[in-house]
């Protein structure tokens, strides 16, 4: 990728040297006007390069797991570590919202930025998972450091949504009707198709390679932890993920306009879920029901369930609620929803202004309380 991205700029300065070389047979207007833009195009290329590479890192409202909290889990993790022959990550942070990943690099939380090899817990999925099938999900997550996959996407994705923001940069130069602006068009088009064929070929490749990634990492984590207990695992995940994101922002923004908040809104989302469990089988059938796609960098939840069932299971050995090995996991879950309910009631209150920024004059103004999501 680094080697095709750099290939841009070349073939640019290379297309001005045989423009100037053929100087005599072509207007000397024209070929100022193809200069300046083939040069616009090479430091359109480099400045996307260096933005994405210097860039703020990503940002998580997640909080990161106390050393005099994580002794227990550390002690769960160690033997799987082991066993997959792979370091234990330095940073633990437990995410307000639903999903696991691992990284290598940067990544910013409620509470400052970390640094090295990082694993990331969703809280939501946590009073639902066994030991047994957190550690399942664990097994597959690790499995990406013992790939390599965490440090090729800390290096290779920064060059690739560099040549991104240059595409996007040039496409939007081309198609700007401002005075002044439409005079380059015609000169960017030869580096804009350059790099434009990049990003979709970049992005389908890496697509695929993804996709069979996660494949890898699902057969590891089945043999390590057992079929059975890694697709009950699969399929609690991606439920619970899909319901917490369908009815979490409605439930805050319900509190928010009878003029209250909620203080653990995690454990009233425990509660929506035990009282109602044919809620969680409906969200189950339409996670199963999603179709794969093709630029999506996981497969479907069908194609992995069904690869699930062609290996052997292993029998579990540890029922016992994941959350147990969180001992203060509520004191991080009152810290997560206060975050959560502050992002929420900025979106409602700028959903508001729009709302009667447009609306007519002689109407009143809505109230935050009044508008809807």
């Amino acid at each position: 990728m680094l080697i095709l991205s750099a290939s841009i700029p070349v073939i640019t300065v290379l297309g001005i040297y045989l423009l100037f070389e053929n100087a005599d047979i072509m207007p000397a207007p024209f070929i100022m006007l193809l200069g300046l833009g083939a040069v616009f195009g090479v430091g359109a290329s480099i400045f996307g390069m260096l933005k994405a590479l210097f860039r703020r890192p990503d940002f998580i409202p997640a909080v990161p797991l106390a050393p005099s909290h994580e002794r227990k889990f550390r002690q769960f993790i160690s033997s799987l570590c082991r066993e997959m022959y792979t370091r234990k990550p330095k940073i633990i942070l437990l995410s307000g919202e639903p999903g696991f990943f691992v990284a290598q690099g940067r990544i910013r939380g409620l509470f400052g930025t970390y640094r090295g090899r990082i694993l990331c817990i969703g809280v939501p999925s946590l009073s639902l998972l066994t030991c047994d099938e957190l550690r399942s999900i664990l097994a597959h997550e690790f499995a990406h450091f013992t790939g390599g996959e965490t440090l090729y996407s800390a290096h290779a994705l920064p060059i690739y949504e560099g040549t991104c923001i240059a595409a996007e940069g040039m496409s939007g130069l081309i198609k700007s009707e401002m005075r002044g602006a439409a005079w380059l068009s015609i000169p960017l088009y030869l580096p804009w198709m350059l790099l434009s064929f990049l990003v979709k070929t970049f992005s389908a490749v890496y697509s695929s390679i993804t996709r069979k990634r996660e494949i890898r990492a699902d057969v590891i984590a089945a043999r390590l932890c057992g079929s059975g207990c890694f697709s009950r695992a699969l399929k609690k995940v991606s439920s619970v993920g899909a319901l917490f994101r369908a009815v979490s922002g409605w439930h805050i923004v319900s509190k928010l306009r009878k003029g209250e908040q909620f203080g653990n809104y995690y454990e009233f989302f425990r509660q929506i879920v035990a009282e109602s469990p044919g809620l969680l089988a409906e969200f189950e059938e339409r996670v199963l029901r999603r179709p794969e796609s093709e630029s999506g960098v996981h497969p479907s939840l069908q194609v992995r369930l069904a690869l699930m069932a062609e290996m052997p299971d292993v029998q579990g050995k540890d029922g016992t609620p994941a959350s147990s090995l969180f001992p203060c996991l509520e004191t991080y879950e009152e810290q997560l929803t206060e975050f959560k309910t502050l992002m929420t009631r900025a979106l409602v209150a700028s959903v508001g202004s729009r709302r009667a920024a447009k609306a007519p004059r002689s109407s009143p103004i809505t109230s935050v309380s009044q508008t809807s999501t």
